[in-house]
């Protein structure tokens, strides 16, 4: 548990680096929990779900997530339009699911499993293509579905 707190509690990025370090930087961490998840599957099965304080781990590490985002809306890294609360809750649902799908059950390494996870929550799913070109015509601030081209 304690190494775990230390990969998390880690000092937040500075403002001001480029886009793909502090990719590189998450996807680092992420690798190193899943590494750290790997190395005793028992302990994080125990952990995950049948520690009497399993739920009470949990939200330690949606806290500890929560921390760490909010250090990097304040540097300028993830949209202030979007609940930090919401991230941390999701990031925290989505390392234990990946976990328990894919890295526990030998369907991806750590390597390639943190990094398609970080390019998913920071990277999004959509194209290159649509992003640079028909994103562009997009309302974000407007109801679901207005101003989204047709294309999509």
């Amino acid at each position: 548990r304690n190494r775990f707190r230390d990969l998390i509690a880690n000092d937040p990025l500075p403002s001001g680096l480029t886009f793909s370090y502090v990719i590189s930087q998450l996807q680092a961490k992420v690798e190193a929990l899943f590494r750290l998840f790997l190395a005793d599957i028992n302990v994080t099965i125990l952990c995950l779900h049948k520690a009497p304080d399993a739920e009470q781990i949990k939200q330690e590490t949606t806290a500890m997530f929560h921390e760490q985002l909010c250090a990097m809306q304040k540097a300028g890294y993830i949209r202030s339009d979007i609940s930090v609360d919401m991230i941390a809750d999701y990031l925290n649902g989505a390392m234990e699911r990946l976990t328990e799908r894919y890295l526990l059950t030998g369907k991806s390494d750590p390597t390639t499993l943190s990094r398609q996870a970080v390019e998913i929550c920071f990277g999004g799913i959509f194209s290159r293509q649509v992003l640079f070109t028909q994103l562009a015509e997009v309302d974000l601030d407007g109801m679901p579905g207005e101003g989204v081209p047709s294309k999509i």
